[in-house]
């Protein structure tokens, strides 16, 4: 009889095991932003009237914050917040060289409703589509000369983006350089030039998973499994 005990709690961690497995497999697995040159959000003005480029590469490091969830099982991106460390001052140029930006609070996010889908394009790397997202912030234009904010010359950019599409590739335990590219961040009026504000995203993250529930419940059946052992071989020798 005691044998057969033995076998079916052998059988019960084995199952347990392979519950365990299967769960993290299926998980979806969460990179924290990797900071620094190779994470960031590229902050892109244009003039409305005629085209012209008043800011080409306005780099905002991101926030320790930031992050991407994938979900390698489902083929989805079920979650992501982008958000720079601000605030960043980036020089204009152009009719608006006199003068430099001031961004604040600048967060890419996902909207409800919200969907995502992912294609593998080769070993490793992947294609998505996802949307609703949207992008949001704060300027302050500055005077070059006194650095002083310019009174009036300040304001809010939040705009939605219906559709969306990027690149990644996945190595060992990182995530590497999904990007998105052209992100409108809407109009602005600054000294009465409408300017059109996009951004381009850079992330790179590094897998970040806690240890799940499943592993503390796997222990806890090993460590009765052992017990019930030990409380045996007790009773057999009295």
């Amino acid at each position: 009889m005691e044998k057969l005990n033995d076998t079916l709690r052998l059988a019960a961690c084995g199952a347990g095991l392979c519950g365990f497995a299967s769960l993290a497999t299926a998980s979806p697995v969460t990179y924290d932003v990797v900071t620094g040159a190779s994470s960031n959000v590229t902050l892109i003005a244009s003039n409305a009237n005629n085209g012209n480029t008043l800011l080409s590469d306005g780099v905002l490091p991101m926030t320790s914050a930031s992050l991407v969830e994938f979900d390698p099982a489902a083929m989805t991106l079920p979650s992501f917040d982008f958000a720079d460390s601000g605030p960043t001052t980036l020089g204009l140029s152009g009719a608006l060289a006199a003068y430099s930006l001031e961004i604040t609070s600048l967060n890419v996010a996902p909207l409800s409703p919200y969907s995502s889908t992912v294609t593998s394009t080769g070993t490793n790397s992947y294609n998505f589509t996802l949307g609703e997202l949207a992008a949001s912030g704060n300027w302050q234009l500055i005077q070059n000369s006194s650095g002083d904010p310019v009174p009036g010359q300040s304001g809010t950019f939040n705009h939605t983006v219906s559709t969306f599409t990027g690149q990644f590739g996945v190595s060992g335990a990182d995530l590497q350089n999904l990007t998105l590219t052209g992100i409108s961040l809407g109009q602005v009026t600054i000294e009465g030039t409408p300017v059109n504000l996009s951004a381009d995203v850079m992330f790179n993250g590094a897998t970040a998973v806690p240890l799940p529930a499943g592993i503390w419940l796997l222990g806890s059946g090993l460590a009765g499994l052992l017990s019930a052992g030990a409380r045996r071989r007790r009773n057999v020798t009295a």
